[in-house]
């Protein structure tokens, strides 16, 4: 081969080389600034993906923390953490509930039976009136009345005992007559030195 052609050869070459060094240079120019970490600089689309997914994550959050208040309410004796057990919520309500209306029918049964002459706890400790008791609403004083006057008609002793009253005289000495007032100021001197 001649000198030409070999020279030939390498000019073609370093033409390719140039070309492809040229083709890469545009990729490297087009090669995009480093992010400013702000939402706002990124496309469109990417900012809206990320607000839509901070905004599903507060709503989580708020959602969590009212469900642990929810859960701290109706179960103040958990430790943080524990799981609330939905039998031992059921019967820690139906307990409190319970106690609840124990304690007004106790009251009704208390206001209602000073007023009808019954001893409210003579009345309060028979188990037949309490059972008497079960069905009926605290709240509805005619059917709390109707059961009292029923339970101390059938049993006498549930009426209230009578206070005893003071009869008789003053004993407490004397004979209860008042003395009499000295009229001068002399005669209250004269019977203050003679006792």
């Amino acid at each position: 081969m001649s000198e030409a052609a070999t020279e030939q050869e390498q000019q073609t070459q370093q033409q390719g080389t140039e070309a492809q060094q040229q083709e890469q240079k545009p990729a490297e120019e087009t090669k995009p600034a480093e992010w400013d970490g702000k939402v706002e600089s990124l496309p469109a689309g990417a900012q809206k993906l990320i607000n839509e997914l901070r905004k599903a994550d507060g709503d989580e959050r708020v959602a969590k923390k009212t469900l642990d208040a929810i859960q701290k309410a109706l179960n103040p004796e958990a430790k943080d953490g524990e799981k609330p057990d939905a039998d031992a919520l059921t019967r820690s309500l139906t307990e409190q509930q319970a106690e609840a209306r124990q304690a007004k029918t106790e009251l009704a049964v208390y206001k209602a039976a000073n007023t009808l002459g019954a001893d409210a706890d003579a009345l309060l400790d028979s188990r037949s009136f309490l059972a008497k008791l079960g069905d009926i609403d605290p709240t509805k004083t005619a059917d709390i009345e109707k059961a009292i006057k029923d339970a101390v008609k059938d049993n006498p002793k549930l009426k209230a005992a009578r206070a005893a009253g003071t009869s008789g005289g003053d004993f407490t000495g004397g004979t209860g007559e008042k003395p009499a007032k000295p009229s001068t100021l002399e005669d209250a001197i004269a019977k203050k030195m003679a006792r």
